[in-house]
């Protein structure tokens, strides 16, 4: 889905985002509000090319405000959709929007949230929200994960929902197994899909292997400090110096073939 829409364009992937989400809905449902790019999918986008296509897709009536993250200085904004007016999202226009919409804010407002630059900033006033009004700001998030197979990354994207136990999700990734796809299901705990299973496990592995590797390297490090020497007089050797002297390639192919004994 995402390779072939991303072949026509970035705000053609977004609308038809929008139209997947439109059919997914129920009337039970949590209405979609938000979208997190964690790869970099709409890099050629501003927040304005995202305003045409709520204008075009939705009409003028549905969302009135679109958040943002400044691409300049990291500042929380809020476009009005009608105006274009850009205004800063503090604490005073964060009151002004409560007035005017109550419970109902989350319905009014698109949460386009880049995380490419800013990774881990969190949108402000979620939970003095959802305290106040007993219902989250986010009211269900597309994650755009596409060719990102770190765990932790998607992870912390749905973290952009700092009331994430109260927030629905869709994760857009590329590239999972046809026996681990299931749609059908509809709304599930994270937890008992399978694919979550793969990518925290794989996940767990790669940290592994490089604090292993991290580890392996301080003793090295250690061993070399002890020997006032910069040099491991053994089969591993100075990586950078094998490499210069075209010895690397022997080297491992020796360790392979004793490992392999």
């Amino acid at each position: 889905f995402m390779s072939q829409t991303l072949e026509e364009g970035e705000m053609e992937t977004l609308e038809a985002i929008f139209r997947k989400e439109e059919a997914k809905a129920t009337s039970s449902s949590s209405p979609f509000n938000v979208v997190v790019d964690l790869c970099g999918i709409f890099k050629l986008t501003d927040i304005y090319d995202v305003r045409e296509l709520i204008l075009k897709h939705f009409g003028s009536d549905v969302f009135h405000y679109i958040y943002h993250i400044d691409q300049t200085d990291g500042s929380d904004k809020m476009l009005c959709i009608k105006s274009q007016n850009n205004v800063t999202f503090d604490e005073e226009f964060y009151k002004y929007l409560c007035r005017s919409y109550g419970e109902n804010l989350g319905q009014k407002v698109f949460f386009f949230i880049d995380n490419r630059n800013y990774i881990g900033k969190d949108v402000p006033y979620q939970l003095v929200y959802q305290k106040h009004y007993k219902v989250p700001l986010f009211l269900k998030s597309v994650v755009i994960a596409h060719d990102v197979d770190d765990f932790s990354k998607i992870w912390q994207a749905m973290g952009r929902s700092r009331t994430m136990n109260d927030t629905t999700f869709s994760i857009y990734k590329n590239n999972i197994p046809a026996n681990l796809l299931d749609e059908s299901r509809g709304v599930c705990d994270i937890k008992d899909q399978p694919l979550t299973s793969l990518l925290y496990t794989r996940n767990c592995d790669s940290k592994m292997a490089g604090n292993l590797s991290s580890i392996y390297q301080t003793l090295i490090a250690l061993f070399n400090l002890g020997k006032e020497s910069f040099y491991y007089n053994d089969k591993i050797v100075n990586v950078f110096i094998d490499k210069m002297e075209k010895t690397i390639e022997a080297k491992v192919k020796s360790l392979h073939d004793n490992v392999a004994r």
